[in-house]
């Protein structure tokens, strides 16, 4: 339900690429999605997310096949209440104070059904 609240623009979202020590290489990224055939387990950790602690539902790259660099990564949607997902604290930064910047904590989060678009 969330999703179709934030494409309504009732919502705030976030985009979570970035990871401690991770740079600009998101092939790189650490954060995993192991695949439970229905939904996905996801666990690791984001940093410098724009809007991390106001949104409600947060697109999560995650490496969802460790074998196939880049081509491996998935966005897996969470929301907020998630059990096993944490916000840290707000992050300082200058300029474009309007918008939170913060970090993002995953443990054996549950993610959203898989879904056929084919």
């Amino acid at each position: 339900m969330a999703c179709l609240k934030y494409v309504a623009g009732e919502t705030i979202g976030a985009l979570a690429m970035t990871e401690p020590g991770g740079g600009s290489d998101v092939a790189a990224i650490k954060t995993l999605a192991k695949d439970m055939g229905d939904h996905y387990i996801v666990n690791g950790s984001k940093t410098f997310i724009t809007n991390g602690l106001l949104a409600d539902l947060v697109i999560v790259a995650c490496k969802t096949d460790t074998k196939s660099g880049a081509h491996g990564i998935s966005l897996i949607i969470l929301e907020r209440g998630m059990e096993g997902f944490d916000r840290g604290n707000k992050l300082d930064k200058i300029g474009q104070l309007g918008q939170d910047t913060a970090e993002l904590f995953f443990k054996d989060v549950k993610g959203a059904q898989r879904k056929s678009f084919r």
